[in-house]
């Protein structure tokens, strides 16, 4: 790391693993890539290059990665669904940096005392609060783009987890559903 594709002008740089790159993998190479690796990280590229920014969607792992874009001139960066890999950012007017570690950042000193507040009410920090004033942390399940002529910046939210089925409570009383969990419970005993 990190890995470079120079026919593309594209560089990667990940932190995690992609526990299904042998099955995209495999779609890719029917897509006509070829590999010089055996790495998640050569499919994860590929897979940017073959599906665009929704190449995270197709991804089930922990991750954290940044891919430069040389003819787009910009930075794509995604994190996983749960959260398990972080990726810290600071964007500013002057600068956009990144790093999957805070002392990986050029940061003060400094706590942000919103974020602590959090901390100290809810055990942890959420969303895109990060406990070192100045950074944010992109939040499970987004992916973003950084763009160097103009400083653009935009994040999306890639997936979520599906609707709850309203329907549920009209079908099964209180009592239905503690008959059912008394016989799953005693079933298996």
């Amino acid at each position: 790391q990190p890995m470079r594709h120079k026919g593309r002008d594209l560089t990667i740089i990940f932190n995690g693993e992609i526990y299904n790159y042998l099955d995209l993998k495999k779609e890719l190479i029917n897509a006509g890539f070829s590999f010089h690796s055996k790495s998640d990280t050569e499919v994860l590229m590929a897979s940017y290059i073959y599906w665009g920014e929704s190449c995270v969607k197709k991804f089930n792992g922990m991750f954290a990665f940044a891919i430069y874009d040389g003819k787009k001139n910009n930075l794509f960066f995604a994190r996983d669904r749960a959260g398990e890999k972080p990726l810290y950012y600071i964007h500013n007017s002057e600068k956009f940096e990144f790093a999957s570690e805070l002392k990986g950042l050029r940061k003060t000193n400094d706590i942000d005392l919103n974020a602590l507040n959090h901390y100290l009410a809810l055990g942890n920090v959420p969303g895109d609060l990060c406990i070192s004033s100045g950074v944010k942390k992109l939040p499970p399940a987004y992916a973003g783009i950084y763009d160097f002529e103009n400083g653009n910046f935009k994040k999306w939210r890639y997936w979520q987890l599906p609707a709850i089925n309203n329907n549920f409570s009209e079908k099964y009383t209180i009592e239905d559903l503690a008959d059912q969990s008394w016989n799953l419970l005693t079933s298996s005993v």
